[in-house]
Parts: C-alpha cells; sequence; structure tokens
C-alpha cells in the first residue's frame, strides 16, 4: 500500500472507532455524520482486507488485526498532532493531558500524594485516572494506550513493556490502641494467639501470611480473609483482631504498630509502561514524577 494513495483521515476515524466502541458515538466525537463514518470504515476494511470491527450488541468490537493496529495508529497520531501543533516537547504547565494509571491500594498510599502536589505545583491543566486493572490485561492495555503507565508487582513482564523497579517496605502487625499485645514484645506465641484478618489480592491461594508462617512450620486460620485494607484497619481500630499490613500503610491509621516475630518478603512494585512510550515526552515527564 502506497502512503500517498492512502487518506491519513482514515486513521483518525479508525481510532475513533476504536476508542467510542461504536460508529455512532465515533460520529458525534468527529462531529461528522454516521454515513461518512460508516464509508470510511469500509474504505479502511477494503484497504487491509480485514473487517476491523465486528458488531456486539449496540457497539463494535476489534477484530486481532485491528487490535494489533491500534497501538501504532495512535503513536502516529500523536507524532503528527504534536508536529502541527509545532510543539515535539511536553510542557507540563500548559497541557491538559489525561494519563490513566494502573495502581493498587498499597503502592497508590506512597505514590499518589506526593504526584498529585507535583501536579498542583507543576500541571495544573493535567488529569488523572487511576484505577486497577486486571493483571491479565495490563500488557494490552499499554498497548493499546487505554493506560499510560502500570504499577504493579515484579513478576508482570513482556518484549513489549520497559519497567523500573521501586523501593520496597516490609509488614507490621497491627492492633487497636489499647489491646493487651500492643504492649511490650511480640512474640511468635503471641502473635499466634491473635484471631488475625489476613488481607490478600489474590482470591484464593495462600496469602503473604500464611506462606511466611509455612516457611516456619507454623499455621494460622485467619477470622478474615479479604482483599482490602481500609475495611480491615476499621475493624481493627475498634475490636480485638489483629492484622498484617505493610508499614508505609500502617503508618496513615491510628493504630499500634508491633514488629512481627517472623520474616515476611518485602513489598516491592515496578512501574511499567510499553516501549512505543520510551521516549514519548509526556510519558516521561509524567514517570520522572514516580521513579525516585
Amino acid at each position: 500500500m502506497r502512503l500517498d494513495r492512502f487518506d491519513l483521515n482514515l486513521l483518525v476515524i479508525f481510532e475513533a472507532i476504536y476508542s467510542e466502541g461504536g460508529l455512532t458515538r465515533a460520529a458525534q466525537r468527529l462531529n461528522m455524520a454516521q454515513p461518512t463514518v460508516s464509508n470510511s470504515l469500509a474504505r479502511l476494511r477494503e484497504a487491509y482486507n480485514d473487517p476491523l470491527f465486528a458488531r456486539a450488541g449496540r457497539g463494535v468490537v476489534p477484530t486481532p488485526f485491528a487490535r494489533r493496529m491500534i497501538s501504532p495508529v495512535r503513536q502516529a497520531l500523536r507524532q503528527m498532532q504534536a508536529t502541527l501543533d509545532g510543539n515535539l516537547q511536553f510542557d507540563p504547565a500548559t497541557s491538559d493531558r489525561l494519563f490513566r494509571i494502573s495502581i493498587g491500594e498499597i503502592p497508590g498510599v506512597s505514590i499518589l500524594p506526593p504526584l498529585m502536589q507535583a501536579l498542583r505545583e507543576q500541571a495544573p491543566g493535567v488529569r488523572l485516572q487511576v484505577y486497577q486493572t486486571d493483571r491479565r490485561e495490563i500488557k494490552e492495555a499499554l498497548a493499546l494506550g487505554t493506560l499510560d503507565l502500570a504499577i504493579d508487582i515484579p513478576q508482570l513482564s513482556a518484549r513489549a513493556l520497559n519497567s523500573h523497579t521501586l523501593g520496597g517496605g516490609d509488614y507490621v502487625c497491627v492492633l487497636r490502641k489499647g489491646h493487651k499485645c500492643a504492649r511490650g514484645k511480640m512474640t511468635l506465641e503471641r502473635f499466634l494467639s491473635l484471631q488475625v484478618i489476613s488481607v490478600s489480592s489474590r482470591p484464593s491461594g495462600s496469602s503473604m501470611l500464611e506462606l511466611a508462617l509455612n516457611r516456619i512450620n507454623r499455621r494460622m486460620e485467619p477470622v478474615l480473609r479479604t482483599q482490602y485494607y481500609l475495611p480491615s484497619f476499621k475493624i481493627v481500630e475498634s475490636t480485638d483482631y489483629a492484622m498484617v499490613a505493610p508499614r508505609s500503610l500502617a503508618q496513615q491509621f491510628d493504630v499500634a504498630i508491633k514488629e512481627l516475630p517472623f520474616e515476611t518478603n518485602v513489598s516491592s512494585s515496578c512501574v511499567y509502561w510499553h516501549r512505543s512510550a520510551e521516549d514519548d515526552p509526556a510519558n516521561l515527564w509524567l514517570r520522572s514524577q514516580i521513579i525516585p
């Protein structure tokens, strides 16, 4: 296919259909008539010899070929827009860019407050959408550009992703202030006598606490297993239940913190981005606010 014979406006329409999940919404976003969008899609299908999108309910879903197209198309459109704007750099002071970041509860405690302060001081027009993406979907979301960054476990890897490891933190035992075990040293016997809440992002399988106790041939049945720290802290603050939590998170609550009488793995995470965004000025700036 010769570039001088290809209408590049078709790629703008392709990206809009992909992002909006339907021809009607794409037409509204582009301020076009729907028949114009439909005709453009027909031309794209002929050019690429692929249907690109299939009907699904009231919208459309991309074909595997369209999924492979979207990342380079978006990157090319961003570069062309920057060229038209006469500025290939990213100016945080004047940008109104929307960044999307996938991050969990624990790293969010240490990362988001300083990041929001940086936005307030350096980039008042920049906006964030922060949510936790299913780990199995992160690679594709970064490739498609629906995520700019993801903060997740170090084991997430792919040739198409670049990453940087962030510092970790240790775990502690958390009790309400006034709990009888809040005084004195937390021995293994005292810990095993507690009714403990176990927090794990995994719906099944051994939790971090269970794995740590297994290594010293001890066992404990948690009174509650949950994926959420915030309600667990609220329970601990008002009851005699205990929990194991990252120190950085426990320090945000009005609780007693005790050193654990056994070793646990240090919690750590990585910042991930797609390799196509390695030199993107906006992505570089965002990463610089997170990576020390």
